[in-house]
């Protein structure tokens, strides 16, 4: 039997043009522990042609801020979701984060206006969790304050890479006069709102490349020097804002872009 193996895998070696439908031939005519063996080389051999002949996988041309975050912190994943793109899937948490959005968009757009059931329709019924997160943020200081833009959409290049995303909130403050520059009397600041857990560590700092994508995005829409924006997260549930140090600046974001652009 081992013979009649050996022979099976020497022809898989050393056949250049051997088809595979002829090797399948081959193996159907073997006994079964044999055949098994030799459809085991078979796969192995298929790996180790394709660990020499990496599949080329290129970075789209156009990218959402959150695929940042994943180019980041783990491009063998994203290669992956290139590569082989699976149907999105919207779990409880997601819903109750993007229903949250929803909620505060038109909180600020009309106040007066909108009423609480009317989101409680829309997302199927009561959720307790978005009732606690809404008197939360009701709670924080954000909610006294005024915002200059809400929900803005922008599109950006970097590294000939065009990056998409949406700003939950903008606000305006008044610069102190020890730090006015002249020309510009405001400050301003980008608020994403997180419903999920504070994040810290690792997993804080890779977050961080969304603000900075946010803050440079925000410095091109308005030609305003992204020394006068800052960026933080504010963390509804613990009614807790980060104010990350060191945010990547323009120059590091494309590097970032153009260090992957083709994935092997």
């Amino acid at each position: 039997m081992r013979t009649i193996f050996n022979e099976s895998v020497s022809q898989v070696i050393s056949a250049k043009s051997f088809e595979r439908a002829q090797l399948v031939d081959q193996i159907s005519k073997l006994p079964s522990e044999p055949a098994s063996w030799a459809r085991d080389a078979i796969a192995l051999l298929d790996e180790i042609a394709r660990s020499r002949n990496p599949q080329v996988i290129f970075l789209p041309q156009r990218l959402s801020v959150s695929t940042l975050l994943t180019l980041q912190s783990d491009p063998s994943e994203l290669a992956l979701r290139i590569r082989r793109p699976m149907p999105s899937h919207t779990d409880i948490y997601a819903q109750r984060g993007t229903n949250f959005h929803s909620w505060i968009e038109k909180h600020f757009k009309s106040p007066t206006l909108f009423s609480d059931d009317e989101i409680a329709l829309e997302s199927g019924g009561s959720d307790l969790e978005l009732e606690i997160l809404k008197q939360r943020w009701f709670e924080s200081d954000w909610a006294k304050l005024t915002p200059y833009e809400v929900e803005t959409s922008f599109e950006t290049v970097l590294g000939g890479v065009l990056i998409r995303g949406r700003m939950d909130a903008i606000y305006r403050f008044q610069t102190p006069d020890k730090d006015r520059v002249p020309g510009n009397d405001f400050r301003y600041e980008v608020v994403d709102w997180k419903t999920g857990k504070v994040k810290d560590g690792e997993e804080l700092a890779n977050a961080t490349i969304q603000l900075a994508a946010y803050r440079l995005a925000f410095s091109r829409l308005t030609g305003l020097p992204i020394n006068l924006i800052s960026a933080a997260f504010h963390y509804v549930a613990e009614n807790q804002t980060l104010r990350p140090a060191d945010l990547m600046d323009e120059a590091d974001l494309i590097a970032l872009v153009e260090n992957v652009k083709v994935f092997q």
